[in-house]
């Protein structure tokens, strides 16, 4: 027992000390990301630098993979495949506001530091490390796009982390589903002759109120939010165009399937009232809840205690909304975690976080998070029987 234990420990301070001697050289990184913010599937200053960076470092890098500015990184070869999951899109207007410079970075540290590891252990052990760059997470969902093309059938299990107001191990992701409405309506001048107009924005307005009044009914974990883009061209025009852009989330998928049927009728229903016609489209890429990985997620709980950061029970954990990822349909695919790793007190998606991830403090928090989920990793590589436990618990 004991004896185990110091070995553990050597582990973790091992890798602490990895990332330590590559902190200046990831710092950079992160700040070359977040000083370049570019959105959704146009990541290609950071594709080109993380590439560039893990090539040097001696991982076999296949640049474009999948999407033109995903990337795959591996190193050594067999089975088990262990992935660290890299995001680096920035959102309009706020740039990196959620942090994916961050994201990029630990991906980067953990994979760099189990590769030093297992090169420096006098032992072979097999597997490969694998850093997968995943693009388009705040819009599109690249995740899903490379689920779709296969990526993950051969890799044993993945993480990442992000930075949030709060640590966690086991945080509270949300399904998601985004729905496009448009009303159709007639136009007509609304002073002289509005009765031959059918008003697109009223019949809008009513489904939007619709909406706030289904709210009281909603379960725990159910959120509808949503903008009105186009409501018309001039005040003495009745409408005949309207159009909004929802957002539907719940607890799981299962729920999804009730919720959106109530969502819907909201928008049938002002159809009906105004004789407007009802145009939608539910975006064909819903991302999943998060399914943690419950033996994944306590080692992680585990070194991240030895590295000097405790966190508070997994029901207080779970407590605290941390929004929706692409990454859930990952965990609903082979076992995995997300942790969240604090870096501020502000809400993500504020000027205020985007400040917060350039900062030195923010750095440090995310090569804990980095050396923790690396030592995770290594777990996985070295216990082969931790590697079919967590198997076992996925479903």
């Amino acid at each position: 027992g004991g004896e185990k234990m110091d070995k553990k420990v050597v582990v973790s301070a091992l890798v602490k000390s990895i990332i330590s001697s590559l902190s200046q050289e990831l710092r950079d990184l992160s700040l070359s990301i977040h000083s370049n913010p570019e959105l959704a599937y146009k990541e290609n200053h950071a594709h080109n630098l993380l590439a560039t960076f893990l090539s040097s470092k001696g991982f076999h890098v296949e640049r474009e993979y999948i999407i033109p500015t995903g990337f795959k990184a591996t190193f050594g070869q067999g089975s088990p495949v262990i992935a660290f999951v890299c995001e680096y899109d920035a959102l309009p207007e706020i740039g990196h506001a959620c942090g994916h410079n961050l994201i990029a970075m630990v991906g980067v540290a953990a994979g760099l530091a189990v590769k030093q590891y297992l090169l420096s252990s006098s032992s072979s052990i097999p597997g490969t490390v694998c850093i997968l760059g995943t693009p388009a997470e705040e819009e599109g969902g690249g995740k899903i796009d490379m689920l779709r093309e296969g990526v993950f059938k051969d890799i044993d299990v993945a993480m990442m982390s992000h930075p949030y107001p709060f640590n966690a191990a086991y945080p509270y992701v949300l399904a998601l589903q985004e729905l496009q409405v448009t009303f159709h309506g007639k136009e007509t001048h609304a002073s002289v002759a509005p009765y031959d107009g059918l008003n697109a924005l009223d019949a809008m307005v009513s489904a939007y109120t619709s909406i706030s009044m289904l709210r009281q009914q909603l379960k725990k974990g159910d959120q509808i939010h949503g903008i009105i883009t186009n409501g018309g061209i001039k005040p003495n025009i009745i409408p005949d165009k309207s159009s909004a852009y929802y957002n539907v989330r719940c607890e799981s998928i299962f729920r999804m399937v009730e919720l959106k049927e109530k969502v819907l009728n909201c928008f049938k229903a002002a159809s009906i009232a105004t004789g407007c016609s009802l145009e939608y489209i539910w975006i064909d890429k819903p991302y999943d809840d998060i399914s943690t990985n419950p033996t994944m997620a306590d080692l992680y709980s585990k070194y991240l205690e030895e590295l000097g950061v405790k966190l508070p029970s997994i029901s207080e954990q779970k407590s605290k909304p941390a929004g929706s990822t692409d990454m859930g349909n990952v965990t609903r695919t082979i076992p995995a975690i997300h942790p969240a790793f604090q870096i501020c007190d502000y809400g993500n998606h504020t000027r205020e976080f985007t400040k917060a991830a350039a900062t030195q403090e923010a750095h440090e928090s995310a090569l804990i998070s980095a050396a923790a989920l690396a030592c995770t990793g290594l777990d996985l590589f070295l216990n082969p029987s931790l590697l079919s436990q967590s198997k076992d618990e996925f479903f």
